[in-house]
C-alpha cells in the first residue's frame, strides 16, 4: 500500500508504502529499499505514512507509525524528531507539513498543531485539536489547511491559532457528510487550487468551484481506487495519486483540453462506441449517429444524452447501424446499412421509413451512406451503387442516371454551385446543374497535380471557399479551380497517416483533420502541419470514424472514433513549455548492464551523472539506455542521436529507450542525443558523454610504429628483390634482344646471300645458256651476235652487282674514299636516266626528269652519284606503279643541289621508313610480290651520300612515295680533292635499248609450252631458243599464266620459282590441284638449288626440276622427253583396244576424271544420240573446257574420245563371242554395220571378223 510519494533533487522517487521506503530511479527504472538509521540504531520499521522532501536545505522528512524522522542528504544521517514533543504531551504524530522556509508543521492527536524549526530546533505550539490530524498543507492569508480522520477540512490560522470548518461537498455527492470525510492528503496545485484525497475520492478545491473525482466500475478512464492516500504533482504539473487498492494514478497536464465522451454502463452517456456522423439543429445541440447502437441527441448546455432507439418513445428508428444524417427543414434524414432511409419530423415527433420496394419510385439501393440538402433545397440520397433525388411531390425518389454504379462517399455544394460527389472508385465528380455536365477528376500517378488518390472519403469548403478532399490512402489535397489543379499533403509533408476520415475548420482557420493515428492541426497558409495528437494527449482513440466531424456555434470541435467520441476548443489549448534533457539511464555491454562498482573501471559515475566511458576493443558493442523524463507525452516526442566518428549525421527515431552500436573500432568519440516533445522544436541542450574504446595491444602506437619498421624492411627487401629481378630481366632481355640481333643479323646475311646468289645465278644462266648454244649449234652470224650480246649484257651485270658488294664493303670497314672533282651534275644525272628509260618503258612505266636551265657545279664522286641515282631508279622501276618523277634542283642558299626520286607505288609503312636505310632489310609484303634485290642498295646510297656530307631521306609529307638526296656543292677545306679539272661539256644522248620480240612464225606442231620467267633477258632467250620447235607463250609471273590457261591449250609449263604476285611453287600447286589443268607437264627453273628446294617442288607436282645456271640442250631433252612419253601413251591408248583409260593419266586427279568419264560413255553407250554436249553435261563442266581438258591428256577430241569409247567396248563384246557383229554395233549405239566396220579397222588396223577369229570366240548361231 502506498501512502505518498516526493522527488528529489536527483529526481528520485521517494514512496512511501506499509513496507517502509522506496526509492523509484527514473534513470535506471529500477526500485531500491530505503534502511538508513539513528545514532541510537534506530531504523525506519513498519508503516510510512509521509514523506516531504525540503529540497532548499536538502532535507527529508518522515512520518513513519508513532515518529517523526529528520534524514540529512549532506550528512547522510537520521535523526528522530518526535522524542522532542514529549514535553508538550504530544505522541504519536499523525500529520506533517514544511512550508517554504523549512518550518515543519506537525499534528498530534488531541495535542494539536505544532512548529518545528529544524535550524534553531524551537518548537512553538499553533492550535488545539481534539481529533485526530490526518494531512497539513499551506494556505492563503497566513494559514493551513488541515485535514483530519472522519471529521472533514478546517482552515487555521497560524498567528491566532483559530479555525474554521471548510464545506466540500457541498452540492457534490449528498450520500457524503463533510463532517465524515476521512481526509487523506492535501496537495496545492495552483496559488488557487487544492487537491483533497479522501477515502471517498479527490476533492478540488478552487476557490468557490468545487469538483469531485472519484472511480466510476465502468469508465477506465475513472481513478482505479476511491481511497486516496497521497497525492503529488511533478514538475511537468502532471499528477500522480497513490491509493489503497488501486496502485498509482498518473493523470498528465492539460495542454490540450479534449473531452471523451464514450459509453459508461448505469449512466447518461453516448449509447454506441462507432460514432459516425454529426449535425447540429438550431438550438447547437448535437444529433449523433452510431453504426452499433442507434442514434444519440446531446444536450450540450446540461451535458445529457437522449438515446433514439429501434423501441424508444415517442422518437424511433428502423435499424441501429447509421451511417449519415441530414437536417433539413426540422426533418432529420438518417441513412442506415442495409434498412435505408429513415426520416424524424422534429415537430411532430412523426417516422417514416423508405427502403426498396417493388412500387415506382422507390430506392434500389437499402445501404445509404451520404444525404445532402443543396441551395435549391434538393436533398440529394447516395448509396453503395447509385445517387436519388428526393421528390416531395411524389414523396418518392428519382434516380440520378448521370452516375451510375458508383459508391458515393460525400456529398457538398461548393460556392459556384458545383455539386461534388466524391466515391470510392472514381475519384472525385463534378455535375454542373445548370448545364448537367459531368466531369471527373481521377489519380494519375505520372501526374503530381491530380487528385490524391480514387478513393476519396470526405469533401470540405473551408472559409476562403477552398476544397479539400480526404482519401482513404493518398493524403488529402486542395481544389484549385483555377487550374483545375489539386495540392496533395501526405506523410512525407508531417502527416502521421495518408487515411484521411474528416476535415473540419476551426475559428483560427486551422484545419483539424481525423486520420487513423489520431488528429492533426494544419496550417492550410503555411500548408504545414502544426500539430499532432494520439492517445498521450488524452484522447480516448486514435481510430476515428469516416465522414465523423462537426463544428458547433462556440468553436468546439467534435470527431466521432471507433470508441465514442471526443470534443475540444482549440481556443483552450496552451503550449508545453517544459524543456526536457534526455538522461542516459543505462550502459550495457552484450546486453548485460554495467555499474559503476563493476570490476573493470568501464564508468567513472553512475550512468545518469557519468561524463565517460572507457572500454577494451572486445567490449565494442554496446547500448544507451535513456529517457526524456517526459511522463505526460513522452511517447509522442521523438529522439535525435549521433555517435561522432560513426554517424555522419544525426539519426532521428522515436517510441524507443535504447540504442546500439557493434564491432565499433577502436577510438575516441561522443554520443550526443537530444529530444523534442513534437518533433518539429528541438530542445538545444544535448546530453553527450565521450567514449574511449581502447585498441589492443597489436593496434597502438608503438604496434604501429614497428609495424611500420617491419614494412619498411619488407618494402626494402621486396624493392631490392624486385631491382635485382628487374636487373636480372633487363640483363635477360638485353641478352635475348643481342641473341635476336646475332639471329637477324644472321638471318639477313642469309637471305642476303641467298638473293645474292639468285641475282648471279640469273646472268650467269645468261651467259652459259647462249654459249652453250653456240658451242652446240651452228647458229648463223646474226644469232651468233645477239647470243654474245646477251652474254656481254649479263656480264656487264655481273661486274656492276661485285662492285656493288665490294662498295658495301668498302664503307663498312672505311675504306671507302671519295675521288672529289668538279662535276656536271646534270649530266649524270642525265646519263644514269637515259640507261633506264629503256626498262621503264617495257614496264610500260611513264619516266620523266626535270632539269633546272642552269648547269648545276660540285664537288663529287662522279662513280658515287652515278650509283646513288642508279640504285634510287632502279628501286623506282621494282615498286612504281604508273609513273616515276625525277627532279634535279639547286638550293642557292643552302649552296646544296638535291635529287628527287618519285613514284606512285604502294607507301612504305610508317613503322618500315627507318628500317629501309639499314642493311638487308626488305619489305616483306604477302600481298606484293618478292621483288629481286640484295637489300644493301639504300643503304649503300645513303652511304656514299654522307660520305658526301649529304643526306638521303624519305619525304613523309609527299603524297606518293618520295626520296630525296641532298648533297653540297662546296665540301669543307679538309675533303681531299684528287681532280680540279674544270668540266667538260658532255653530250646527252638518249640510248635505245633493243627490245625482243617474240616471232610470230607457227613453231613446230609438236606442242604448245608456256614459258613463265620474270627476268625479261631469259624470258626472250628461252622463248627465242624454244620457238624453232614449239609454239611460245610467255609470261612474267603466275598470275598471267593462269588467265592463258584459261584461253589456250597448253602441253607444258617452264617456271621460274623467285617470281612477283604469284611464284613458281604456287602456280604449281594450283595448276596441279585443278581438275582442268593438272595433267599439264611442269618444269621448274629456278637458282634455289638445295635438296628441300627440289624436294618442295617435286611433292607440289612438277615434273621436273632444273637448276641455274642449265644448258639448253639439257633442257630441250627434258622438254622432248616428257612431251614424247606422253605421246607413246596416248598411242597405245588410242591403237591398242585392251589398253585403259587410265593409263593415259599422270596423277590421280586425271585418273578420277578419266575414269568417271569413261563410265559415263559407257552408261549410255547403247545411246547413239549420246554426242559431246551430253557428256559436257553429265561432267558438270562446259563444253569448251571438257574440249581443252581432253585435248590436253589425250590429245584427241570428246567426239573422238566417245568414239574409242565405243570400239574399245565392241572389242571386248567381239572377244566375248556373245553376239553377232551387227548386235554389237546396236550395243555400242552405231547403227551402220558398214561404219563400223570401217571405223574398227581405222582405228586398230583389223576389220572386226578378223579381230574375232585372231581374239576371240565365234558366237553361237
Amino acid at each position: 500500500m502506498i501512502y505518498s510519494i516526493a522527488e528529489d533533487s536527483d529526481k528520485t522517487l521517494w514512496i512511501a508504502t506499509d513496507k517502509g521506503i522506496f526509492l523509484y530511479n527514473p534513470f535506471t527504472e529500477n526500485f531500491s529499499s530505503f534502511n538508513a538509521k539513528t545514532e541510537n540504531q534506530k531504523g525506519i520499521e513498519g508503516s510510512v505514512n509521509k514523506i516531504i522532501i525540503d529540497k532548499e536545505n536538502n532535507r527529508i522528512w518522515i512520518l513513519a507509525g508513532p515518529d517523526l524522522f529528520l534524514y540529512q542528504i549532506k550528512e547522510d544521517k537520521l535523526y528522530r524528531i518526535s522524542d522532542k514533543f514529549g514535553a508538550h504531551n504530544a505522541h504519536n504524530p499523525s500529520a506533517l507539513y514544511i512550508d517554504n522556509n523549512g518550518v515543519a508543521y506537525i499534528g498530534f492527536p488531541r495535542a494539536g498543531i505544532f512548529s518545528y524549526n529544524a535550524e534553531t530546533e524551537k518548537i512553538t505550539f499553533i492550535h488545539k485539536s481534539n481529533d485526530t490530524p490526518t494531512a497539513i498543507s499551506d494556505y492563503k492569508n497566513d494559514s493551513i489547511l488541515l485535514g483530519t480522520m472522519n471529521r472533514g477540512l478546517y482552515v487555521i490560522n497560524k498567528t491566532a491559532g483559530t479555525s474554521r470548518k471548510v464545506s466540500i461537498n457541498e452540492n457534490i455527492d449528498p450520500k457524503i457528510i463533510d463532517s465524515n470525510l476521512f481526509v487523506r492528503d492535501i496537495k496545492r496545485i495552483s496559488e488557487s487550487e487544492y487537491w483533497i484525497g479522501t477515502e471517498s475520492g479527490i476533492y478540488i478545491l478552487n476557490g468557490d468551484i468545487k469538483q469531485h473525482i472519484t472511480h466510476e466500475v465502468f469508465n477506465n478512464q475513472s481513478l482505479s481506487d476511491n481511497a486516496i492516500y497521497s497525492i503529488f504533482k511533478d514538475r511537468e504539473g502532471g499528477i500522480w495519486i497513490g491509493s489503497y487498492f488501486g496502485g498509482v494514478d498518473y493523470i498528465p497536464p492539460h495542454y490540450s483540453y479534449f473531452e471523451n465522451f464514450y459509453p459508461i454502463a448505469y449512466k447518461n452517456s453516448v449509447s454506441g462506441n462507432r460514432v459516425r456522423e454529426f449535425v447540429s439543429d438550431e438550438r447547437g445541440n448535437l444529433w449523433i449517429a452510431t453504426e452499433d447502437n442507434g442514434l444519440n441527441y446531446y444536450d450540450i448546455s446540461n451535458s445529457t444524452f437522449t438515446h433514439i432507439s429501434t423501441h424508444t418513445k415517442p422518437l424511433n428508428i428502423s435499424f441501429t447501424n447509421i451511417q449519415c444524417l441530414n437536417l433539413s427543414q426540422d426533418k432529420l434524414w438518417i441513412g442506415t446499412f442495409s434498412k435505408g432511409i429513415d426520416v424524424l419530423d422534429l415537430k411532430t415527433k412523426q417516422y417514416k421509413h423508405y427502403e426498396k420496394t417493388d412500387q415506382p419510385n422507390s430506392i434500389d439501393n437499402n445501404d445509404i451512406f451520404a444525404i445532402y440538402t443543396d441551395k435549391r433545397n434538393t436533398i440529394w440520397i447516395c448509396s453503395s451503387s447509385g445517387i436519388y433525388t428526393y421528390v416531395p411531390e411524389l414523396d418518392g425518389f428519382k434516380v440520378f442516371d448521370k452516375i451510375r454504379g458508383t459508391f458515393i462517399s460525400d456529398i457538398l455544394e461548393d460556392k459556384n454551385g458545383y455539386i461534388w460527389f466524391t466515391t470510392y472508385n472514381r475519384g472525385a465528380i463534378r455535375y454542373n446543374p445548370k448545364d448537367e455536365k459531368i466531369k471527373e477528376f481521377r489519380y494519375d500517378e505520372e501526374n503530381p497535380y491530380s487528385l490524391c488518390y480514387d478513393r476519396i472519403t470526405c469533401i470540405f469548403e473551408d472559409s476562403k471557399q477552398y476544397l479539400w478532399f480526404g482519401s482513404e490512402d493518398g493524403g488529402f489535397c486542395r481544389y484549385d479551380d483555377t487550374t483545375e489543379s489539386f495540392t496533395r499533403v501526405t506523410t512525407q509533408h508531417g502527416l502521421p497517416s495518408n487515411v484521411i476520415y474528416t476535415i473540419v475548420e476551426d475559428d483560427n482557420h486551422h484545419l483539424w483533420l481525423s486520420t487513423n493515428n489520431g488528429l492533426v492541426d494544419f496550417n492550410p497558409k503555411t500548408m504545414t502541419v502544426e500539430a499532432l495528437y494520439n492517445l498521450t494527449n488524452g484522447l480516448q482513440s486514435k481510430q476515428f470514424n469516416y465522414n465523423s466531424g462537426i463544428k458547433t456555434q462556440d468553436g468546439t470541435l467534435y470527431f466521432g472514433s471507433i470508441n465514442g467520441f471526443v470534443a475540444f476548443n482549440p481556443k483552450n489549448f496552451r503550449p508545453n513549455k517544459n524543456k526536457y534533457s534526455v538522461v542516459l539511464t543505462g550502459f550495457y555491454i552484450f546486453n548485460k548492464e554495467v555499474k559503476v562498482d563493476s570490476i573493470k573501471p568501464i564508468l567513472d559515475k553512475a550512468m545518469p551523472y557519468a561524463e565517460a566511458i572507457r572500454l577494451n576493443y572486445d567490449q565494442a558493442t554496446f547500448s544507451f539506455s535513456f529517457s526524456s523524463l517526459n511522463y505526460s507525452t513522452e511517447r509522442n516526442g521523438k529522439y535525435a542521436y549521433q555517435l561522432e566518428g560513426i554517424d555522419p549525421k544525426w539519426n532521428y527515431v522515436d517510441n524507443i529507450t535504447r540504442i546500439s552500436y557493434n564491432s565499433i573500432p577502436p577510438g575516441n568519440y561522443t554520443f550526443r542525443i537530444k529530444y523534442s516533445k513534437d518533433g518539429h522544436e528541438w530542445n538545444k541542450e544535448e546530453t553527450q558523454i565521450k567514449i574511449n574504446i581502447i585498441p589492443p595491444l597489436w593496434q597502438t602506437t608503438w604496434a604501429y610504429a614497428l609495424y611500420a619498421v617491419i614494412i619498411i624492411s619488407i618494402l626494402f627487401i621486396i624493392l631490392r628483390f624486385y631491382a635485382n629481378k628487374k636487373k636480372k630481366q633487363v640483363e635477360e632481355k638485353m641478352a635475348h634482344q643481342e641473341q635476336m640481333r646475332k639471329e637477324e643479323i644472321y638471318k639477313a646475311k642469309i637471305d642476303f646471300f641467298t638473293n645474292i646468289a639468285h641475282e648471279i645465278r640469273t646472268p650467269i644462266t645468261l651467259i652459259k645458256a647462249p654459249l652453250d648454244y653456240i658451242l652446240s649449234s651452228q647458229p648463223n652470224e646474226q644469232e651468233i651476235k645477239e647470243n654474245l650480246t646477251t652474254m656481254e649484257r649479263n656480264t656487264d651485270r655481273l661486274l656492276v652487282l661485285v662492285n656493288q658488294l665490294l662498295d658495301f664493303r668498302k664503307i663498312e670497314s672505311k675504306a671507302f674514299t671519295l675521288s672529289l672533282k668538279m662535276k656536271n651534275i646534270n649530266a649524270i644525272v642525265i646519263n644514269t636516266y637515259n640507261r633506264f628509260m629503256p626498262i621503264a618503258r617495257q614496264k610500260h612505266l611513264d619516266m620523266t626528269l626535270e632539269c633546272p636551265e642552269q648547269t648545276i657545279i660540285a664537288f663529287v664522286d662522279e662513280e658515287a652519284i652515278t650509283k646513288v641515282c642508279s640504285n634510287l631508279f632502279n628501286n623506282a622501276i621494282k615498286y612504281s606503279s604508273t609513273y616515276i618523277k625525277v627532279i634535279l634542283s639547286v638550293n642557292e642558299e643552302t649552296h646544296c643541289f638535291g635529287i628527287t626520286v618519285k613514284n606512285d607505288g604502294k607507301p612504305i609503312p610508317a613503322d618500315m621508313r627507318e628500317s629501309i636505310f639499314e642493311a638487308f632489310f626488305q619489305i616483306r609484303d604477302t600481298n606484293q610480290p618478292v621483288q629481286p634485290g640484295s637489300g644493301i642498295g639504300l643503304t649503300l646510297a645513303t652511304s656514299l651520300v654522307q660520305l658526301h656530307n649529304g643526306k638521303l631521306y624519305l619525304d613523309e609529307e609527299a603524297k606518293d612515295t618520295s626520296f630525296v638526296v641532298q648533297i653540297p656543292t662546296n665540301i669543307s677545306a679538309d675533303a681531299q680533292t684528287t681532280d680540279t679539272t674544270p668540266p667538260i661539256a658532255e653530250s646527252i644522248k638518249e640510248e635505245k635499248e633493243e627490245s625482243f620480240l617474240m616471232s610470230d612464225t607457227s613453231s613446230s606442231t609438236k606442242g604448245t609450252v608456256l614459258i613463265v620467267e620474270d627476268n625479261e633477258e631469259l624470258q626472250t632467250f628461252l622463248s627465242n631458243q624454244l620457238s624453232k620447235y614449239y609454239r611460245v607463250f610467255k609470261t612474267g609471273n603466275g598470275i598471267e599464266a593462269l588467265d592463258i590457261l584459261k584461253t589456250e591449250i597448253i602441253s607444258l609449263i617452264i617456271s621460274d620459282v623467285m617470281m612477283p604476285l604469284m611464284d613458281g611453287l604456287e602456280l604449281c600447286k594450283t595448276i596441279k590441284t585443278n581438275l582442268e589443268t593438272c595433267h599439264i607437264p611442269f618444269i621448274m627453273l629456278t637458282a634455289k638449288t638445295t635438296l628441300g628446294n627440289k624436294i618442295e617442288g617435286l611433292k607440289i607436282g612438277a615434273d621436273a626440276y632444273i637448276e641455274k645456271p642449265f644448258a639448253m640442250p639439257h633442257l630441250l631433252v627434258q622438254i622432248e622427253n616428257l612431251l614424247e612419253s606422253r605421246m607413246k601413251l596416248r598411242q597405245n591408248f588410242a591403237n591398242s583396244p585392251y589398253i585403259a583409260t587410265s593409263t593415259m593419266a599422270q596423277n590421280k586427279a586425271d585418273e578420277k576424271f578419266l575414269n568417271k568419264m569413261t563410265d559415263i560413255i559407257k552408261q549410255n553407250i547403247e545411246n547413239e544420240n549420246f554426242n559431246v554436249d551430253n557428256l559436257a553435261e553429265e561432267m558438270h563442266m562446259s563444253r569448251t573446257n571438257l574440249h581443252r581438258k581432253i585435248k590436253g591428256i589425250t590429245e584427241m577430241t570428246p567426239g573422238d574420245f566417245i568414239r574409242i569409247i565405243r570400239l574399245k567396248r565392241a572389242a571386248e563384246l567381239l572377244s566375248e563371242g556373245n553376239y553377232q557383229i551387227s548386235e554389237i554395233c546396236m550395243l555400242i549405239g552405231i547403227r551402220s554395220l558398214s561404219y563400223f566396220s570401217k571405223t574398227f579397222q581405222r582405228q586398230f588396223g583389223i576389220l572386226p571378223k578378223d579381230f574375232i577369229k585372231s581374239h576371240g570366240k565365234a558366237p553361237q548361231q
